[in-house]
Order: structure tokens, then sequence, then C-alpha cells
């Protein structure tokens, strides 16, 4: 069925990498509109490619880690299930004129990836992943598609959920931020047993208040506006140089939060639109 296609697979994709990286075995269905020629790649050769060019683990890495992510969503039984539902994103944004917008990364994770390998990193993903979109859904947000170390939750206001309504959505990411900033200070730790360099990384949040949308990228929607585009690069600013959790907000979320936040105004900073750069504020919560 449509719902369980994972992607549209073009010239020099990989597939079948969960299986390769974790020696898990796994599955897949795969319809060819045209000839097409596979190339097969054996553990061993793998290992030989990945030791010259360790970009591939970490891209394979990213890739891997928001399938794992798939694979546990799509076992769940909960109610939270809805927050995850595409079409429940949709809703959202379509009763919504502006939505808050939190993105969340890691900051080091390339050098991790080529550091401990990727099998380890995959793992260490999987659970960052859960945890993070466990926070976000619990928080009243809903899940769109997270990729790799990003993470990305949308918060607007359901006023007919219990709780909601009396509770702003620019709140509500605040809080789910501050929790996701404990959460992976607390992971990292957990992890160090396995690698003192999970203590050398850290986590950028960011958040924005704006207009987004679906748009179409490949086969599957993906959230697009400029409140995505800002919220990213703060995401980036918070993690700049930096070995712990930050979070970051625009001047809009820190208008709506007024004195519910402490915060640090820095200097003026630039993200990419249609008419170029835009300068924005940028304050760090403290």
């Amino acid at each position: 069925p449509a719902s369980h296609i994972l992607n549209n697979l073009e010239a020099g994709d990989f597939f079948g990498e969960i299986a390769l990286l974790r020696a898990v075995p796994r599955t897949a269905t795969i319809r060819c509109a045209a000839n097409v020629r596979l190339l097969e790649l054996s553990r061993e050769d793998f290992d030989l490619i990945v030791k010259d060019y360790p970009s591939i683990a970490h891209n394979l890495a990213e890739t891997s880690g928001y399938r794992l992510l798939q694979d546990r969503q799509s076992g769940r039984t909960s109610v939270t299930e809805k927050y995850y539902d595409p079409t429940y994103l949709q809703e959202l944004l379509r009763q919504q004129d502006e939505v808050t917008v939190l993105m969340g990364d890691i900051h080091g994770s390339t050098f991790l990836t080529d550091a401990v390998g990727p099998e380890l990193m995959i793992a260490f993903l999987d659970e960052y992943l859960l945890r993070m979109s466990d926070i976000v859904v619990n928080a009243g947000g809903a899940m769109d598609k997270s990729l790799g170390d990003s993470v990305m939750g949308v918060f607007g206001g359901f006023p007919e959920r219990s709780g909601e309504s009396a509770t702003s959505p620019a709140l509500r990411a605040l809080f789910a931020g501050m929790q996701m900033r404990e959460a992976y200070l607390e992971l990292r730790e957990e992890w160090k047993a396995k690698s003192p360099l999970f203590m050398k990384t850290g986590m950028g949040i960011g958040i924005s208040i704006g207009p987004v949308s679906i748009g179409t990228v490949g086969a599957e929607g993906a959230m697009v506006g400029a409140a995505v585009n800002l919220s990213n690069k703060l995401s980036k600013m918070a993690i700049r140089g930096r070995d712990e959790s930050e979070i970051y907000i625009d001047q809009k979320t820190r208008d709506v939060l007024g004195d519910a936040v402490n915060v640090e105004l820095l200097d003026p900073a630039y993200v990419i639109g249609k008419a170029g750069g835009v300068q924005f504020n940028a304050y760090r919560v403290i």
C-alpha cells in the first residue's frame, strides 16, 4: 500500500543500509518503472569504502536513523500516534495562520560519526530521536519529518484538546525545548561509557513563529516557510562552537513570551531569504 512506501530511489541512492550497518535482517519490495542496474555492496567492501570516505558513513547513519524512527513509530499503539500523522500536521497548519516551529540539531555529529563509527552512531541517533520526539509530543506538538540528527516540531492551538487552550503554543515549545536541552545532556552522559567523545557534542534548539505550509519534496511532503528556515538558522547558531545544549529564539517568540523567559540579546544575525540576506534579532534563553 502507498502508506508503506519509504521513498522513491534515484540513481546513486542507497537502500538496505540498516541491514548493512547493524546486521539487522530487513526486507523490502522494490518496484522499477524502468530498467535499472543494482550494485550489491558487502559489509567487507563497505568497511573499506568508509575508511577512505567517512562522509558516506555519516550520510547513511542519518538516513538509517530516520528509518529506524519510522519503524518505531509504526509500531506504536498509544494516543501519541496522531501527533506523528502527516494528516494531523496538515490539519494543524490549515487551521493556524501562524505556528511555532521548534528545531533541534546536534553539534559535532559528523565528527562523532567519523570517530565512533556508523553502527554506534545509528544506535545513538535512534535513542536520541525517540526521546526528543516524545518530548515534543508530550508538550502538545506535532512532529514533522525528522532526518538524522535534526528534530522538528510544530506547535499550534487546538482549544478542544484538554489543557492546550490555557498554554500558548510558544510557551509549550519553550517548555519542550528546555526538556530537550536537559534530555540531551542526560543522554550524552549515559553514552559516554561507550565513548567519551559523546561529551564533546552539544545540541542547538531554535524556536521561531511564523506561517508555514506543507510543500512537496520528493515522495513526501515537507514543511516549508520562513519560520522553518529561521528556526533552523537559530539551532545552528546555538550550537556553534559549544559542547552544551542551548536554546535561541527569534524576536516574535520573544515578544509573545514576554516575562515568561529570561533572555540575552545577541548581535544581529542574517538568514538567507528570497530577497537575499535578511537581518533578524536572536535571543539566547538563559
